[in-house]
């Protein structure tokens, strides 16, 4: 539906948008579909519901491996094996439906690109992580969650191209570490970004990647401390 909002809207204004086409735009959400298979972690209700509600977590505090390697190496295979199905969706559009999509073609770029995308999936890893985690204070999870989904639609880049969002919201989205899980992977991809671009947006990533890796920490130790579990 949005694309097809977005057709009409470039088709009848096009001068307004100015890069974005009627192939752009179509590329972009074909690649939000894979981004978000592939970069959006759903780790966050199990670490909630089976670890800490339902007292999972102690199995995890016996092993001679951090609970944050432990979950990621669980959480992976998910992530590579709904992006592969999101892929084959792309794949049909541009080879069998022979719809023209514009990529990266560069080969620095495509390196760059490829940084980006490493670093959202861990930008979405240690956020959802750290999400899972207010569970230890909380005895319904689900507020939390529907107001997690609610800013990534807005300030994520899933509604629209960030690009196209009034100046005010832009900034804001710009601010928060939405946009730098799935919207700059994808227009990286696509090829809308210069270098110095590239590289200002692998810095902002690396910061939030630091910044909340130490509030994982610091939520952990303090809910560890909270944590009891009764079994056999």
């Amino acid at each position: 539906l949005l694309l097809l909002f977005w057709w009409g809207a470039i088709r009848e204004h096009g001068e307004v948008y100015g890069q974005w086409t009627g192939s752009t735009i179509t590329s972009y959400y074909l690649l939000l579909a894979i981004a978000s298979s592939l970069l959006i972690v759903h780790i966050e209700e199990d670490v909630a519901f089976r670890d800490i509600k339902e007292g999972g977590l102690v199995k995890y505090l016996l092993r001679p491996f951090s609970y944050f390697t432990i979950k990621f190496m669980e959480e992976l295979p998910w992530r590579l094996v709904q992006g592969s199905f999101a892929l084959i969706v792309f794949l049909v559009f541009r080879f069998v439906l022979g719809i023209r999509l514009p990529l990266v073609s560069s080969p620095l770029e495509i390196v760059l690109a490829g940084f980006i995308i490493v670093l959202g999936l861990v930008i979405s890893y240690v956020f959802k992580m750290i999400l899972g985690l207010t569970a230890f204070w909380t005895t319904d999870f689900w507020g939390i969650l529907s107001i997690e989904q609610f800013l990534m639609s807005v300030f994520g880049g899933v509604i629209a191209p960030l690009m196209l969002y009034p100046t005010f919201l832009a900034n804001i989205a710009y601010a928060l570490p939405f946009a730098y899980i799935v919207y700059f992977p994808v227009i990286a991809i696509e090829g809308m970004l210069s270098i110095a671009e590239l590289f200002h947006v692998i810095a902002v990533q690396i910061v939030w990647v630091i910044l909340l890796y130490i509030v994982f920490r610091w939520v952990w130790r303090r809910g560890v401390s909270e944590f009891s579990s009764v079994g056999q």
